[in-house]
C-alpha cells in the first residue's frame, strides 16, 4: 500500500492525469472517474477483469522532484478521503457482493459510502443556501459551513 511513481518533469495536465491512472489500472476497466482537488485526488468507479461487480476507489496523486506519485485504495480499507460524487456512488455495486468474504470490509464499504453522501449533501445544502444569501462571504471547515462566522450544518 505504498506510493508508486513515474518521472515526469513538468506537473501533469489533466488529460495525462487520467491516462496515467488508466494505465495503473490494466487490465481491469475504469467504468467512471473523478478528478478533484487540484488533481490530488481521484474517484474512480473500477471493473475488475472477469467480475461482474463495481468497486469504488481513491486515488491520491502527488507530483514532486520531477516525479508524479499515485496511491490507490478501495473501499474496503476505508480510506479517509470522501470526496467521491454521487455519480462515482451511483456506479457501484453492493459492498457486500465485492467483499463476500471479508465482513470487516463490507462495514468498511459501507461507512465510507456514507460518509462521502454526507459530506455531498452538506456541501449541496451549502450551494443552495449560497445562491439565497447572495453577497454573503462562505467558508467551509471540517464538514461544517460557515456564513458570516454563523455555522450551518
Amino acid at each position: 500500500m505504498g506510493w508508486d511513481g513515474t518521472m515526469c518533469w513538468d506537473r501533469p495536465k489533466t488529460d495525462r492525469v487520467r491516462q496515467i491512472i488508466r494505465e495503473a489500472f490494466e487490465p481491469h476497466t475504469i467504468v467512471d472517474m473523478s478528478l478533484r482537488n487540484f488533481n490530488t485526488e481521484a474517484y474512480l468507479a473500477v471493473r475488475p477483469k472477469d467480475k461482474d461487480f463495481v468497486v469504488g476507489y481513491v486515488v491520491l496523486m502527488q507530483h514532486r522532484n520531477h516525479e508524479f506519485m499515485t496511491k490507490d485504495m478501495d473501499e474496503g480499507v476505508l480510506p479517509y478521503y470522501f470526496g467521491c460524487p454521487d455519480k462515482i456512488l451511483r456506479l457501484l455495486s453492493p459492498p457486500e457482493t465485492i467483499f463476500a468474504d471479508c465482513p470487516a470490509a463490507v462495514e468498511y464499504a459501507k461507512q465510507w459510502r456514507a460518509r462521502c453522501a454526507e459530506r455531498n449533501r452538506h456541501l449541496s445544502e451549502a450551494r443552495k443556501a449560497k445562491r439565497t444569501l447572495k453577497g454573503w462571504y462562505a467558508t467551509t471547515k471540517a464538514d461544517v459551513v460557515y456564513y458570516d462566522e454563523h455555522a450551518l450544518v
